[in-house]
């Protein structure tokens, strides 16, 4: 309720609040102060003018009042709320009064009619009372009245504080922060000074129950630090201001706000922690402050800018930053970075362009993978290592540059670069070569080429051939093996689709391409290794290897000899031009995967050699449309025929028990 006071009492106020000239000495942030000691650097809240009522209006709305002000050189800790501060400031609908005053003044809030609720941080322990007539014909009957946690009934004895009919506590997210929601506008609201409480984990936040609701978040004090975990899930967000004051954000702050589109960071932010914003898959809109040196492992993964500026003054970009941002065309890395961490660019497939700075040193494994856009890219001369799949999958590369510094490069490193035609590497490298413009990476000590291209000639003296080396190589139309070569990898000549001749030459050991087959054969176990497009399987090959047709996308029909005993798993999954294939009735083994995919495919007989066919053996062969399974064959694994949509009927054998 609110009181009356005697005519005489007023007019005395009057008086006094109109005495003084010049009555504020300063103004900051749209607030008068009056300086109380220069000493002891305190003010007070006041009035603007000579008179409460010279500048009639100058406060309205929500009016927070901070802890500390800045005046030129010095800083000032507000310590009170004058005479007539507020009086007849009747467009005032909110005031946040800091736990840093100490006094309120005679008159502070008189006649704020539109007060509808007041903000109170002074905790229990500080509370004094204020004068009698400070918040004479405020509206207490409606005007809500917040207060810090535990201190509602210390409040609701104390002087005028009493007077307010509806005090209720805030809850509490630091040593001096406090929050509250509205739950019918979904704004959460965070008061106070300091740092916000780091929570251990998700959904351990007080308003975790709600995080899905939140809406908006309205920050109100001097806020330095926003808290772990604190608004991770918070779905109904659609942008956040931090305030000025905040220098940190903890871990994971903001994970998985799903509908975050837009953040402003404050200039004085001087790290982004790990996983900040990592699966905030709507964010396109945010700029990173000149002040920060840092960026945490997946603070940006998943989110949807397009292209971001890294500052000058950032030193340090963590693991996954970037991971699975589909968005980023472009980044710009500045000069003080000296790696690139694993993972950093991971399935950025966007990503057209990028310049690595001079200075990197290493770029870690998986750190451009499945950068499927990325047409090229500098790897600058003072790198020395390169990591595991460090490139992998980047198809639109037509051309890598190894400095001579590289003294590592990983497995795989360069794997699925299905576009490149170019691979040099310098002269003076120690460690590889690229001998006779051969276009591939060669370990000099060991002659092993590493990685090939689709216009890869192996030269003369390469001993081996590594894992994946020409995997995808669309392009590569001819291979020929030099008959120095007496080890070849696993995969290394899959889903060369464009693969039409394969040739051994004469004097190999270990490998052949007997009559004119245009397949790699083991000698000395007559397993043919890899096929083409255009493979005839000579009659004394006994099996057929793990992949060896794999992804032989113009392989239309192929003819399997008898002496074949055993199709290994995946021989010809992703072959979509296979119309037709006759399984040997001496064929006992039928690996797992061997005719994935294979769409074009309208019939097949199994035989009963065959005592088991393997897991998705035929998963996905949708133009499959009759499928005999012989009497004898006692199992059919898993997902074996799953996919296969034109398959109308399967009569299915007493024999097969599972």
């Amino acid at each position: 309720m609110s009181k009356t006071y005697p005519k005489q009492l007023i007019t005395l106020l009057l008086l006094l609040c109109g005495a003084a000239a010049n009555a504020h000495d300063f103004e900051h942030n749209g607030i008068f102060y009056n300086i109380l000691s220069a000493t002891d650097k305190t003010v007070e809240v006041t009035f603007k003018g000579d008179a409460y009522d010279s500048s009639k209006g100058e406060y309205e709305g929500v009016v927070t009042i901070p802890s500390q002000v800045t005046h030129g050189d010095a800083t000032y800790r507000v310590t009170g709320i004058g005479d007539c501060a507020f009086r007849q400031c009747e467009a005032v609908s909110s005031v946040i009064i800091p736990a840093s005053v100490t006094s309120i003044g005679a008159s502070a809030f008189s006649n704020c009619s539109g007060l509808t609720s007041i903000v109170s941080l002074i905790p229990a322990d500080k509370l004094f009372v204020p004068n009698n007539d400070a918040f004479s014909n405020v509206p207490t009957s409606y005007c809500a009245l917040y207060v810090p946690t535990g201190a509602k009934d210390t409040y609701a004895n104390t002087g005028q504080w009493k007077e307010f009919a509806g005090i209720t506590e805030l809850g509490q997210c630091g040593d001096s922060l406090y929050w509250s929601l509205d739950k019918a506008s979904q704004i959460l609201y965070i008061y106070g000074d300091g740092a916000m409480q780091d929570y251990p984990s998700t959904h351990k936040s007080p308003w975790r129950n709600e995080h899905s609701n939140i809406s908006t978040i309205r920050f109100y004090g001097n806020i330095t630090h926003i808290g772990s975990f604190s608004f991770e899930n918070c779905n109904g967000l659609d942008s956040v201001v931090l305030p000025a004051s905040v220098t940190s954000i903890g871990a994971h702050a903001f994970f998985a706000c799903l509908n975050l589109t837009s953040v402003i960071l404050p200039d004085g932010l001087t790290a982004i922690a790990d996983g900040t914003f990592n699966r905030c898959e709507s964010l396109r809109d945010i700029e990173i402050p000149e002040s920060v040196t840092s960026i945490g492992s997946s603070a940006f993964g998943g989110c949807s800018f397009t292209s971001l500026k890294i500052p000058e003054g950032v030193t340090s970009i963590g693991e996954y930053a970037f991971y699975g941002c589909h968005s980023l065309t472009s980044i710009i890395i500045p000069e003080g970075i000296t790696s690139i961490s694993r993972d950093t660019f991971y399935g950025c497939d966007s990503l057209t362009n990028i310049k690595l700075p001079d200075g990197i040193t290493s770029i870690g494994s998986n750190a451009f993978s499945g950068c499927s856009a990325l047409t090229s890219i500098n790897i600058p001369a003072a790198v020395t290592g390169i990591g595991d799949y460090a490139f992998s999958s980047c198809s639109a590369l037509t051309s890598i540059n190894i400095p001579a510094a590289v003294t590592s490069i990983g497995y795989s490193a360069f794997d699925r670069c299905t576009g490149l035609t170019s691979f040099v590497v310098e002269e003076g490298n120690t460690v590889y070569d690229s001998r006779g413009n051969c276009n591939a990476l060669i370990e000099t000590a060991t002659n092993k080429l590493i990685t090939g291209t689709n216009n890869t000639i192996i030269p003369e003296g390469v001993t081996s051939i590594g894992d994946n080396a020409f995997y995808g190589c669309a392009g590569l139309t001819s291979i020929t093996i030099p008959a120095s070569v007496t080890s070849i990898g696993n995969r290394a000549f899959n889903r060369c689709s464009g693969l039409t001749s394969f040739v051994v030459e004469e004097g190999n050991t270990v490998y052949d391409s007997r009559g004119n087959c245009n397949a790699l054969i083991e000698t000395a176990t007559n397993n043919l290794i890899a096929g083409t497009n255009n493979t005839i399987i000579p009659e004394n090959v006994t099996s057929i290897g793990n992949y060896a047709f794999y992804g032989c996308t113009g392989l239309r029909s192929i003819i399997i000899p008898a002496s074949v005993t055993s199709i290994g798993t995946n021989a010809f999954n992703r072959c979509t031009g296979l119309t037709s294939v006759e399984i040997p009735a001496n064929v006992t083994i039928l690996g797992s995967y061997a005719f994935e995919y294979c769409t074009g495919l309208k019939s097949i007989e199994i035989p009963a050699s065959i005592t088991s066919i393997g897991d998705y053996t035929f998963y996905g062969c949708t133009g499959l449309t009759d499928v005999f399974i012989s009497d004898g064959i006692t199992g059919i694994g898993t997902y074996a025929f799953y996919g296969c949509s034109s398959l109308t009927t399967v009569e299915i054998p007493a024999s097969v028990t599972s």
